[in-house]
């Protein structure tokens, strides 16, 4: 059944089984979206919240997990140290020390400047919250697409454990274990730890490696104080590390008699089973993807007569190195290959003071604060391309420094005990200052053309306002129509390709949305259905594109650029039901009209009426969740989960081959808790059915395309254990 066709098989499920539910109520959920907590079913914005318990049941361990239960959140990844986040058609793949993201990711509030950084384990979470569309206000910084926000649990105030060990094919291996609880009267403490391995499912048919593995694990201890009964401490230090093969690409016919897949072509000649493998690379470089990240938090929360004074000081690191055969190649089949080095060290500091309180008779709440970040991003990054008996490496040094200080304020008032108003406002300026140096080839030019030593600076402000009128119907029904602007800062090309490419800024893009939404709790809270229908305007929306560096480059050099105009419109429709005592189901569909308005190339190439990156038209998402209680007091659960995508392109031009076409992933977990309740035994599989898909690719023409596989089929058998509480 085509997964666009079931939404009347699913209302008809809703009319019968909804129905005959028993008194079941679905859990209110809480989210801080607004820095207070907050109802969700309150909140006038379009926002996931998937809470700890839920990411557990779901098998979610990283941001790609996130993305596929959250509607218009795409994810792409060049590499496995760079993942490339996109809200509603909105993100960034730009990489260079210059460069920023355009969907922000916070852990505990605190910013995450660089991709790399949130490159971590999503374990021991109270919950990740999801904002989609332009976040300028309160999250601010570079917030232009949206923000995901992740939330660890505090320590428990009395003695609590849990420990988990899952095994599964591919020698995977996941342990997950904490502690918990009180230290002294007023102190509480918790350690949490991860570790997560699995062996690679690609193989080079030239060399016989593994590529596309998992490796990677991480320890959050915190410290929570209760001094007074009005003040709150808390100290978390957290660190990660990460150390795996490369994305073991594959080559994706173009199909385009216009323009010739040269090594797809010599492939499927030399070996045409291999060509047309998922799980086969022609590869000569293993390649390496390593990340180290972490930091350490102190926040404060004081209670001050009608309000709360809070402070958050924050220093974060991160270090990435990254080895990748791009073209998926060895020279000895001919032609040419070329493999890329980056290493990158990023180091901030950020602090945070703000004062969120209560005014005329309660009928006024607001925030109001300051931020300042300062990141220094050092970045090595050299390019080889090889051909028969000659070699050529182009080398990058960058070292970027940014400063970025704003204020803002957000105040609501209740004009009624039903209808209130929103006003929201930041100011950020922000000055970036870098020195490049640029180091050509000697061989033969490709990437860098020229040698410079340059140092370059540039500010930028903005002023991103937010309005919002919302209307609480009734207790089960909730209006909204919001007006929303968003920045993200403008940068400086990473391995620029000559002086004056070094030199010159690209500017920032800006964002206007409008959104309207409803929220309602229907069928005596055994349905919740939320929708969004939103339209944001970007203007000089930064692009990464591959063009020619030289007359006759066959392979191009990746800038940045102001890609003039662009629109995305959609609708965003989330539910969660209860249908019977024993039957929940759950899901989201996102329909996204995501183009370019105006975006002619200096080369006469016009973009206009393209799709977006990572911008599929349709996406759904589907959770059916079936629990039982067993004579004695037992219990067993069966969970499915289904996911289904449209084509997105992942290039400006829609070039068909370097799309990542629609794919469909069907995850399966079945779980026995017995009596006592303290343990669970739970078997499991992942893209049940074996869907070949792409989690990314990319238009490297004439040779062809370069797609990174998603995981096969994967499977295996878990085991829980809860101690103490």
């Amino acid at each position: 059944m085509n997964p666009l066709t079931r939404a009347p098989v699913i209302a008809i499920l809703f009319l019968l089984g909804i129905s005959s539910a028993g008194a079941q109520e679905l859990e209110e959920i809480t989210v801080t979206a607004q820095k207070r907590a907050q109802s969700l079913q309150s909140v006038p914005i379009a926002i996931t919240a998937i809470g700890g318990e839920e990411m557990r049941e779901a098998d979610i361990h990283t941001l790609d997990d996130i993305a596929v239960k959250t509607p218009g959140f795409f994810m792409g990844s060049f590499n496995k140290g760079q993942p490339q986040l996109y809200i509603r058609g909105i993100g960034s793949n730009a990489d260079g020390a210059g460069s920023d993201v355009s969907v922000v990711t916070f852990l505990d509030e605190v910013y995450i400047g660089r991709a790399s950084g949130s490159v971590f384990d999503l374990f021991d979470l109270d919950r990740v919250e999801v904002l989609r569309g332009p976040q300028g206000t309160l999250f601010g910084k570079n917030a232009i697409g949206g923000a995901v926000s992740m939330i660890t649990s505090k320590p428990s105030e009395t003695f609590y454990g849990r420990a988990e060990l899952s095994l599964g094919n591919l020698n995977a291996v996941v342990a997950r274990a904490l502690v918990s609880g009180p230290i002294s009267d007023n102190v509480f403490g918790k350690v949490s730890a991860s570790f997560r391995s699995r062996d690679g499912f690609v193989e080079s048919v030239t060399t016989g490696q593994k590529m596309s593995d998992q490796g990677n694990g991480g320890i959050r201890g915190t410290l929570l104080f209760t001094p007074r009964e009005d003040v709150e401490v808390q100290v978390t230090a957290d660190y990660n590390k990460s150390e795996e093969t490369g994305a073991g690409r594959i080559l994706v016919a173009d199909n385009n008699p216009a323009t010739p897949d040269i090594l797809v072509g010599i492939a499927q000649a030399a070996n045409p089973a291999a060509a047309n493998d998922y799980t086969k690379t022609f590869a000569d470089n293993q390649g390496v993807a390593d990340v180290e990240a972490g930091g350490i938090m102190g926040k404060v929360n004081w209670d001050v007569g009608s309000g709360t004074f809070t402070s958050i000081t924050a220093y974060r690191t991160s270090d990435y190195l990254n080895v990748d055969d791009i073209p998926a190649w060895s020279l000895s089949l001919g032609v040419i290959d070329a493999t890329t080095f980056v290493d990158e060290s990023a180091d901030q500091f950020s602090q945070e003071f703000r004062f969120a309180g209560t005014g005329m008779d309660n009928r006024l709440n607001w925030v109001a604060g300051v931020y300042y970040l300062t990141e220094d991003v050092e970045r090595q990054e050299n390019s080889e391309v090889a051909v028969p008996a000659v070699a050529a490496t182009s080398q990058s040094f960058q070292d970027n420094t940014t400063d970025s200080i704003s204020a803002f304020g957000d105040f609501t008032y209740d004009f009624s005990d039903r209808f209130s108003a929103v006003v929201g406002a930041r100011y950020t300026s922000e000055d970036k200052n870098i020195r490049q140096v640029g180091i050509p080839p000697v061989a033969f030019p490709h990437t860098i053309n020229e040698s410079y030593d340059i140092t370059a600076s540039k500010s930028w402000n903005a002023f991103t306002p937010r309005v919002v009128l919302q209307w609480q119907v009734s207790d089960e029904l909730f209006f909204y129509g919001s007006y929303a602007e968003g920045f993200k800062s403008g940068g400086f090309e990473g391995t620029a390709s000559s002086e004056i490419a070094a030199r010159t800024p690209f500017n920032q893009e800006d964002a206007k949305a409008f959104e309207i939404g409803a929220k309602m709790e229907l069928l005596n809270d055994r349905l919740r259905l939320n929708v969004a229908g939103f339209t944001t305007d970007y203007t000089d929306l930064q692009v990464l594109v591959r063009k020619p560096a030289f007359p006759g480059d066959p392979l191009g050099v990746v800038i940045t650029e102001n890609a003039a105009d662009a629109t995305s419109n959609g609708l965003e429709i989330e539910f969660d039901a209860i249908l019977s005592e024993n039957f929940e189901v759950s899901g989201s569909y996102t329909y996204l009209d995501a183009t370019y308005d105006r975006y002619l190339e200096p080369n006469g190439i016009d973009n206009a009426g393209n799709r977006l990156r990572n911008a599929p038209e349709n996406a759904v998402n589907l959770v059916a969740k079936y629990t039982k209680d067993l004579a004695g007091g037992a219990q067993i659960s069966v969970r499915y989960d289904f996911f289904h995508s449209d084509e997105a392109f992942q290039d400006p031009r829609e070039e068909p081959g370097a799309a990542k076409p629609a794919y469909d992933l069907s995850n399966l977990r079945v779980s026995y808790t017995p009596a006592n309740g303290d343990w669970e035994f739970a078997v499991w599989g992942r893209n049940l059915f074996d869907e070949e898909y792409l989690t990314h690719n990319f238009p490297l023409q004439p040779f062809g395309n370069p797609g990174t596989a998603g995981a096969p089929l994967t499977y295996g058998v878990s085991a829980l254990y809860d101690f103490g509480q």
